[in-house]
């Protein structure tokens, strides 16, 4: 009688512990099961080539392909001209939302490229990075976009290319052509159907800024004119010889001739004024005979130092138009009497 009931009371533990198990694995099935997971349509965007300054808008789409609710938070972006939105941060199995981004392309010629960043509930995917990207240029452009010469020497000239060409291979023409300064010249080299070459030359006749500008007007209806800053300073660029006078051994307070050649690259410049950078040093008396209306040369008298010993001294040449101070330097040896 005992062990029929022990039977029983065995029979009806194993069952509620199969029962058990069973509830046990179907919730923990369930638990499994309900999972988000998201699928994007794609994770970069390239716009390609665009107007620079114009307005891009983007749009990514998010998709819960899982049985759990999706959930989306700490939505950002690289740089705050780029804000992006989401239409749903809770996405429910079966269901969509949308991730869009706003930007402006560059105002010149060049590449962009933004990141939005986002996080997830899903555990395969629990932050994303999305990116964007655009390149502004123009249908009909130049090269080069400006032109900066620091430094010109009165007299001479700059010569260089300057081509306006079709970006996109399509055919345009120049219309006319124009520059803002005496100084910028243009002239026409060569066109074909997508591009047109010109030498472009600066000369100026005086020392200081060139500032200006070449224009091109062209029957490109997204850009009908092509403006081209140019800037270039000419200076005075005088040039002395010989630059070094090694006088050697001399007595104290001997007497030294020395000559001294200068050309200007402006015919009005003139020595003015020569100085001696050392007191031990003195310049008895100078004089100017012409070449021509650009060379000139300097005779002058020194006179040595009264102190024995190495010496080296620095004279400098004042010029009338005042742009530039020409040096030459001395060096002498005074013997002992």
């Amino acid at each position: 009688m005992h062990s029929g009931l022990k039977k029983l009371s065995l029979i009806g533990t194993s069952a509620l512990l199969i029962v058990a198990a069973v509830i046990f694995f179907t919730k923990s099935q369930e638990v499994t099961l309900e999972q988000p997971r998201l699928e994007l349509n794609s994770t970069h965007k390239d716009f390609g080539a665009v107007l620079p300054g114009e307005k891009l808008n983007a749009q990514f789409l998010l998709k819960n392909t899982g049985t759990g609710v999706l959930r989306i938070q700490n939505l950002s972006t690289s740089c705050g001209c780029a804000p992006a939105q989401i239409s749903h941060e809770e996405i429910f199995p079966g269901q969509n939302s949308e991730v869009s981004v706003s930007f402006h392309s560059r105002n010149n010629a060049g590449t962009i490229g933004h990141m939005i960043q986002f996080d997830s509930n899903d555990p395969e995917q629990q932050h994303v990075a999305l990116t964007v990207s655009a390149r502004s240029q123009w249908p009909v452009e130049s090269s080069p976009k400006s032109i900066i010469n620091s430094n010109l020497p009165l007299g001479e000239k700059s010569e260089q290319e300057l081509t306006v060409y079709s970006s996109d291979r399509q055919s345009f023409s120049v219309t006319s052509f124009s520059s803002s300064h005496p100084s910028i010249q243009l002239k026409l080299l060569d066109s074909s159907d997508f591009e047109y070459r010109y030498q472009l030359t600066i000369a100026g006749e005086k020392a200081g800024p060139i500032i200006g500008t070449v224009t091109f007007n062209t029957d490109n209806s997204v850009r009908p004119v092509i403006v081209v800053p140019v800037n270039t300073e000419i200076v005075l660029q005088e040039r002395i010889f010989p630059s070094n006078i090694l006088i050697g051994q001399k007595a104290r307070k001997a007497q030294h001739d020395a000559t001294l050649i200068v050309n200007f690259s402006d015919a009005s410049n003139e020595i003015t004024k020569i100085e001696s950078s050392s007191p031990e040093w003195s310049i008895d008396h100078w004089s100017v005979e012409k070449f021509s209306p650009k060379r000139q040369k300097i005779l002058l008298s020194l006179r040595l130092p009264d102190s024995p010993g190495y010496h080296r001294n620095r004279l400098e040449l004042n010029t009338k138009l005042n742009q530039e101070i020409l040096a030459v330097t001395v060096t002498c040896l005074i013997l002992n009497d």
